[in-house]
């Protein structure tokens, strides 16, 4: 970014970028992203003499990701405040010495009259030959199940490298503080409701919800509802400050078998309150336990149907992952960093949060916390009053063999 052609503007909470009074897209291409390496790194381009290659990041963001020069990633920020708790975590870890994360380098800030300062744009290291957990824990589960390859080491990688990253997060006690974990089993049931309520609505385009999927969970609202109260209403377990939105998505396989966390932003769904508040260390483990759960819905996809050995797979690979992080903090330390009693409860309002997200904004995506939720809560065994709810139609993965 040459500070005499590109400036950024703020609308509300928007942030936009322009240039010669014309907005323009901080996109690949435009130099933004590699102005902003330049300025956070405080090296000196000649842009005269052709300038930076840029290289857009193609997958769908919140906010906009560019490559510069095959060894930066940039990312951009689309409205204020949107970066400052990754930033904040980013350094945080870089200064525990934690090897979590792709390297990060540093942020633009911007001091704005009236607002303070927030952060436009995040510095990390590009890493290359790399794949995000959606590839690599889907083609390895699939491989272990075609008898192509051994059980998959990575639910023991990942949880001894969770244990590792909560460790360097965790937060120094406050005695006078209240508790911010005492209103979670509320704040689970209040979501229960939200999603079944958001069941009854019709669609985007008016039309119910699929019928299959309705029935299956109308009848397991009872056993969701147990898993959530058991969600305990106070704990001794430490605080730390959670990634948020963890799952085998956020995680980055490199080529030679390192694996590396991304995008500590929060989790979307959560209000701004909610988002930069600590946490217990279990919201961060229920959440990657349901993503493994996903990943076998997903690996049922691709192979065209139900299949019971991608759930026992789940199964054992879940218990991989909390053994592994519960060697990694020490036996002494399994009842201060982790309290092993929240994650079921934590587990069942994850699932229902990517329900309601599926329903909201990815209806192809519905089929995978579907599918979970049927295979792990057993069905009411008296049914509801609609006699239609007598009979339900087993799970089964759409018939495309992709997403």
């Amino acid at each position: 970014m040459d500070p005499t052609t590109s400036t950024p503007s703020l609308d509300g909470d928007r942030v936009s970028w322009f240039r010669d009074g014309l907005e323009i897209e901080p996109a690949a291409g435009t130099g933004i992203a590699a102005g902003i390496v330049d300025r956070v790194l405080g090296e000196v381009r000649d842009h005269a003499a052709g300038g930076a290659r840029e290289r857009a990041i193609p997958v769908d963001q919140t906010h906009t990701s560019v490559i510069v020069d095959e060894r930066r990633v940039v990312k951009i920020v689309g409205s204020w405040g949107a970066a400052d708790r990754a930033a904040a975590i980013l350094e945080r870890l870089r200064d525990a010495g934690s090897t979590a994360t792709p390297a990060f380098l540093g942020v633009l800030e911007w001091e704005r009259p009236g607002r303070g300062s927030s952060v436009l744009a995040l510095v990390t290291e590009y890493v290359p030959d790399s794949e995000d957990g959606w590839t690599w824990a889907v083609d390895d589960a699939l491989a272990h199940l075609a008898d192509d390859a051994g059980e998959p080491e990575w639910p023991r990688a990942l949880g001894a490298l969770t244990a590792r990253m909560h460790a360097a997060l965790r937060e120094d006690p406050d005695p006078g503080a209240p508790d911010p974990r005492r209103r979670d089993r509320e704040r689970a049931l209040a979501v229960l409701d939200r999603t079944y309520a958001l069941l009854d609505e019709p669609g985007d385009e008016g039309e119910p919800r699929p019928e299959g999927m309705r029935r299956r969970l109308r009848g397991r609202r009872a056993a969701l509802a147990a898993a959530i109260r058991t969600i305990p209403e106070q704990s001794s377990a430490p605080l730390v400050t959670p990634h948020g939105d963890f799952h085998v998505g956020q995680i980055l396989r490199t080529g030679d078998g390192r694996y590396l966390v991304l995008d500590f932003d929060g989790d979307p769904q959560w209000g701004p309150e909610q988002r930069f508040r600590p946490d217990g260390a279990a919201r961060d483990v229920a959440h990657m336990l349901v993503s493994i759960d996903l990943v076998a819905a997903v690996v049922q996809r691709r192979l065209g149907g139900p299949d019971e050995r991608a759930w026992a797979w789940a199964e054992a690979a879940q218990r991989r992952f909390l053994d592994a992080y519960l060697a990694e903090v020490g036996e002494g330390a399994r009842g201060t960093l982790l309290d092993t009693s929240a994650i079921p409860g934590l587990m069942a309002e994850q699932l229902l949060l990517e329900l309601s997200y599926a329903e909201r904004y990815l209806p192809v995506w519905r089929y995978a916390p579907d599918g979970a939720i049927a295979r792990r809560y057993p069905r009411e065994s008296a049914p509801n009053t609609d006699e239609n709810d007598e009979t339900e139609s087993p799970w089964s993965p759409p018939a495309s063999p992709r997403i």
